[in-house]
């Protein structure tokens, strides 16, 4: 019996625009990372898909953002589960 994954690449695709929509409850800011707060920033803000990782988390990369809040971070990329996400419009496509 083969097991389905909880959720498909197939209905996202890197490039696609989302915004984040929730955050786990269980996170805690650590001395380095500053995790919550991080999530709290990102918090109904749009986003680039620029990777996927082998769970099957969505890549962000949010350092792109010219808000200064966002480069006072280590980490230029964040890991979300894809619940947390919603799809704000699709990757433009090229045209061969």
């Amino acid at each position: 019996m083969k097991i389905k994954p909880l959720y498909s690449r197939r209905r996202w695709n890197v490039g696609d625009l989302v915004r984040m929509i929730g955050m786990p409850e269980n996170l805690k800011d650590d001395a380095e990372f500053k995790t919550l707060t991080l999530f709290k920033l990102c918090q109904g803000e749009e986003f680039r898909i620029s990777d996927f990782d082998r769970y099957n988390h969505v890549g962000i990369d949010f350092y792109h953002k010219r808000k200064p809040q966002f480069r006072k971070f280590k980490t230029e990329r964040l890991y979300v589960e894809p619940h947390f996400l919603r799809r704000v419009r699709r990757a433009k496509r090229e045209r061969k």
